[in-house]
């Protein structure tokens, strides 16, 4: 008894089955992207009303900003021409106390010819002099306290040109920024025109891509009428082969109503995705003639431009991710449109395989008729091996999503770490710029002091000044040893506005201490919060790190079993058109003129992905089983665990 050929047409047909799509519809291939396109996404009337009331809002704030500015100019202005005015006061008093001392020499000079005269006047002038010192005494204390309220104004007055200027450099960069602001606007305009005539193209080629699935369709239909028409004739000979090739056939046909129904899905959903996009250019053009007005009427703004900068920073950066965003969806809608020609392409090529193998099962049929016997024998064991290697399959499938589930996860949480760590960076810079800021308002309270301590070291050199020359004015008149007295009220209010003058420049300084104390602080606190991000960043990376191993293995060991499988398939193809090869895969052996089959028993690299699947813990379930948790989500509890406590220490 010699070993003969055989071959499984049943077999055959599970392994066609097996050769199907790797995904079931088109909705199903888009979830591995891991996307899903929402028609109902774009909602920007109500973000461009929010946007608007935002703008609204800080034009309102720059108005009142510039209106408390031009009242303190105008008060500063005020309190200028009050100084100046007391000024020429105390400049007219001090040329009326000079002239009786003119009058004097005067009479003096014309009098020279008659003592009597001139001892008249004398006496007359002791007496005017002794009026004149009493009443000179008020004007000079009014003429000490003008000079000092002039000098303050005159440091206010400085301080307000100073906070103009700055004021003017920051509406400087205002307008800069405004007009790239516009021309990078006009740019996102123009980003969006191509995106539109983009879709306009897509469009056409989802058009095209319905025409071809018609044509399929059309092809598919003659295909059964002649497959009708042969069936008339063949019906004794090949029945069994010819009714697993209709149900084949009526499963493509399943197949390409499905793909027909998901493309007419997504084909509305790119028609609303465009109709969003051409609201959201109309609305972000609105909204530009909107700000673009705005910002004409405040032109003239000289101060407090930086937080509506900001706020218009904010809102370009949102119009650049909301740009981003649509592109993404954009590209993912030329995704789902190449995995739509692809799978029509497959669909196509399985017509045609289709129609090859109906040839030549038509020429084959009177060989399978003399072999069904044979190959019913042969079933069982084949159907045996073929659910092992289906069981096989599906466990390393659902091991695979497990690990994918879990990358996924684990990369959703490494981004939100990365978020938080952005956040308390910025934290971080907040904490520097206050600090920069308390240091500088100490550095503007020493000089404040510095230059009260000045002032009154001048205020002290004038007065004696002062009392040096009034002295020697009157050590011609008064007789020697005489003094300058002033009351205890004038000595005491000197006294005591030196006194005040140095507690107010103390005060400064220890103010703006404690804000710098406070500062640090701050800061070693943030700096404390981005240590425990980053150990934590860490520990979430090298979890990453296993879970992607643990996925590429999977992914290994997947593709081991797929090959083997197509190579199977392969074998069986080739051992349908030439049956004499078919030597390779199955051997009959007849023991006593009964006859045994004996199947092979699983391929090599399938046990070697299962029991690779059992080293690392992944070994197959069925469908009822549940996937056991990693390692991976243990880690990320804890972290998160650990970002509770810290915050709540630090609240």
């Amino acid at each position: 008894m010699g070993d003969k050929v055989v071959t499984p047409p049943l077999k055959e047909e599970r392994a066609e089955i097996d050769t199907s799509l790797p995904f079931a519809s088109v909705r199903a291939a888009v979830s591995l992207f891991g996307e899903k396109v929402d028609s109902q996404r774009p909602k920007f009337p109500e973000r461009r009303v929010v946007r608007d009331v935002d703008v609204q809002h800080e034009l309102v704030k720059v108005r009142e900003q510039l209106a408390s500015a031009e009242k303190r100019k105008e008060r500063a202005l005020h309190e200028l021409a009050d100084a100046k005015k007391t000024l020429e006061l105390m400049t007219e008093k001090s040329k009326e106390r000079v002239d009786p001392v003119n009058i004097v020499k005067e009479e003096e000079a014309g009098d020279t010819d008659t003592k009597d005269k001139l001892e008249q006047v004398a006496t007359q002038e002791e007496e005017k002099h002794v009026v004149w010192e009493t009443q000179s005494k008020a004007p000079d204390e009014e003429f000490k306290t003008a000079q000092m309220t002039l000098e303050s104004l005159k440091q206010k007055l400085a301080n307000v040109k100073a906070e103009l200027l700055v004021a003017e450099k920051e509406r400087e960069t205002y307008l800069k920024q405004k007009d790239e602001t516009l021309s990078s606007q006009e740019a996102n305009a123009h980003k969006a025109e191509s995106l539109s005539k983009e879709l306009a193209e897509l469009n056409e080629s989802f058009v095209l891509l319905k025409l071809a699935c018609i044509e399929a369709n059309r092809d598919k239909v003659a295909l059964l009428q002649a497959k009708q028409a042969d069936e008339t004739s063949e019906v004794g000979s090949g029945g069994l082969e010819l009714a697993n090739e209709e149900l084949k056939k009526a499963e493509l046909e399943h197949k390409l109503a499905a793909a027909t129904v998901e493309l007419g899905e997504l084909q509305a959903e790119l028609a609303n995705a465009k109709q969003g996009e051409a609201s959201a250019i109309k609305e972000a053009a609105s909204a530009l003639e909107v700000v673009t007005s705005e910002l004409e009427r405040t032109r003239l703004s000289e101060e407090s431009a930086a937080s509506s900068l900001q706020s218009f920073s904010a809102e370009l950066e949102e119009a650049k991710a909301k740009l981003t965003q649509e592109l993404d969806n954009v590209s993912s809608l030329a995704a789902i449109l190449e995995s739509l020609k692809k799978e029509s392409e497959m669909v196509n090529a399985e017509l045609r395989s289709v129609r090859e193998r109906e040839a030549n099962a038509t020429a084959a049929a009177s060989v399978l008729t003399v072999e069904l016997a044979r190959l019913r024998a042969e079933l069982p064991g084949a159907e045996a091996a073929e659910a092992k290697a289906v069981e096989s399959i599906s466990g390393l499938s659902q091991a695979f999503e497990q690990v994918k589930a879990e990358a996924a996860e684990a990369k959703s949480e490494a981004e939100a770490l990365q978020n938080e760590a952005a956040k308390i960076r910025s934290e971080a810079d907040e904490a520097k710029a206050a600090k920069e800021q308390a240091e500088s308002i100490l550095q503007t309270a020493l000089q404040e002091a510095q230059a009260a301590k000045e002032a009154e070291a001048a205020a002290v050199i004038r007065v004696k000044a002062l009392s040096m020359k009034t002295y020697a004015s009157r050590a011609s008149e008064v007789e020697p040893g005489a003094e300058i007295a002033i009351s205890k009220d004038e000595y005491d209010a000197l006294k005591r506005k030196v006194q005040e003058a140095e507690e107010l420049a103390n005060m400064r300084v220890a103010a703006a201490m404690a804000q710098v104390e406070a500062v640090r602080a701050s800061e070693q606190e943030i700096l404390h919060k981005v240590t425990i991000a980053s150990e934590d960043m860490e520990s979430i990376k090298s979890a990453i790190k296993q879970a992607l191993q643990r996925a590429e293995m999977a992914e290994a060991a997947k593709s081991a079993v797929e090959n083997e499988m197509k190579r199977l398939r392969e074998r069986e193809q080739k051992r349908k058109e030439t049956p004499t090869a078919s030597q390779q895969l199955y051997v009959r052996s007849v023991n006593d003129g009964g006859q045994s089959v004996t199947v092979s028993k699983l391929p090599e690299p399938i046990r070697n992905a299962a029991s690779l699947l059992a080293e690392e813990g992944l070994k197959p379930h069925n469908k009822a089983d549940n996937l056991k948790k990693k390692p991976l989500l243990g880690s990320l509890g804890s972290y998160l665990s650990k970002r509770s406590s810290f915050s709540g220490k630090s609240a």
